[in-house]
């Protein structure tokens, strides 16, 4: 007589979430003290899943300042950096969570060796924004603010005559203003801004912008706004930025699988209100967040050995007086995917060479096919970079 051994089936549930949401950030506060070169800031980060928060300071031609590149500081505490000399800045506050999810704000500075026109931002006093303006005419009292409107009246007028609405761009090596161009001007400084000015003065000022003889003014985002005035980067309009400035990736398919997300992320020196995919492709998405752009490309089928992606996007700015910016990107995504059986039946396949970015990628691939099971298993040989 035997014995019959019997096995009970245990079923576990499991829940499984997959993280979409991105941490939200902010800089509440930025300090600044007249004749010191290092500030103070304050900022706040929240996500369920929040997993760390770093900070960059850019210089007024968008590159890094001195050693402020991605430093790594506690969330939702006060902070300290100092930077490389007197000028105007950007701050980059980013937030990160344990799904890689991350979400970027921006704030503008200026440190000041006499008294600082920002207010330093952590103040009663509103924050002065830099803004563009023309440079004084000899003999003459126009004030700054005449001046930045000045400017802005013109620039506008360039604007309208190619038939665009972008803020913060700077028209003065391409627009040609007749005598009705310039009388109309006219007539808006005198009427709408009670300023006395004679045709012969504005013409004045029409030449130092074309030469672009620029002077970089402060005021408030009221004054801004009211007056429809134009930020400025030392004289030099500040533009949509994006960083990169334009995608063209590698890929490899880490595992096998019928569909692969690429993801890649882009940075803007200006907040956003939107990304649009061009052409009408369906495989790809693009979401903008504060100054971050998040790309996806959905590749629907992995049946290939290596293949290019490519696609565009539209991303458009929140800007002052209601106008914005717009930046097409171009996308290029080149995907290379070894999990792929190039000749059926054949139990090695030989990677002999391809180049990444300047670097050369040599391996073998032994690929064995499982009987049983419809899936391969890669046995990575060699893989190595020089």
């Amino acid at each position: 007589m035997c014995c019959f051994v019997g096995y009970k089936a245990v079923l576990v549930n499991n829940t499984l979430t997959i993280d979409t949401i991105y941490p939200s950030v902010n800089i509440s506060s930025i300090t600044t003290t007249a004749g010191s070169q290092t500030i103070s800031f304050n900022s706040t980060a929240s996500d369920v899943n929040l997993l760390s928060c770093k900070y960059a300071i850019y210089n007024l031609t968008g590159s890094i300042d001195g050693l402020n590149n991605n430093v790594t500081v506690i969330c939702n505490s006060s902070n300290s950096a100092t930077v490389s000399t007197y000028n105007t800045f950007n701050l980059y506050v980013t937030s990160t969570d344990k799904a890689g999810n991350e979400n970027t704000t921006n704030k503008t500075f200026i440190v000041s060796s006499s008294s600082s026109p920002s207010g330093g931002g952590g103040g009663s006093a509103p924050q002065k924004i830099a803004v563009v303006g023309l440079n004084q005419l000899d003999n003459k009292n126009y004030t700054e603010l005449d001046r930045e409107i000045i400017y802005a009246r013109i620039n506008d007028m360039c604007s309208s005559l190619f038939g665009q609405s972008i803020a913060q761009r700077d028209f003065s090596d391409t627009c040609v203003l007749g005598k009705t161009q310039i009388n109309t001007i006219l007539s808006t400084l005198v009427s709408n801004y009670s300023l006395i000015l004679t045709q012969e003065n504005l013409l004045q000022f029409y030449s130092n912008y074309k030469n672009r003889l620029f002077f970089q003014g402060f005021e408030i985002q009221a004054v801004i706004t009211e007056k429809k005035l134009f930020s400025s980067i030392i004289g030099i309009l500040a533009q949509l930025q994006i960083s990169p400035p334009s995608i063209d990736s590698i890929f490899i398919i880490s595992k096998d699988t019928a569909q692969y997300n690429l993801t890649s992320k882009l940075i803007s020196n200006k907040e956003l209100e939107s990304c649009e995919v061009l052409s009408g492709n369906p495989y790809l998405t693009c979401q903008a967040m504060n100054n971050t752009i998040r790309v996806v490309y959905n590749v629907k089928d992995t049946q290939f050995f290596s293949k290019i992606f490519t696609g565009s996007i539209l991303l458009k700015t929140k800007a002052e007086s209601n106008k914005v910016e717009t930046r097409q990107i171009s996308l290029t995504f080149r995907v290379y995917n070894p999990f792929y059986e190039v000749i059926d039946g054949i139990p090695f396949y030989f990677l002999s060479l391809f180049i990444v970015g300047g670097a050369s990628i040599g391996g073998y691939y032994a690929i064995h096919k499982y009987k049983r099971e419809t899936k391969y298993l890669i046995n990575k040989f060699d893989f190595s970079a020089s």
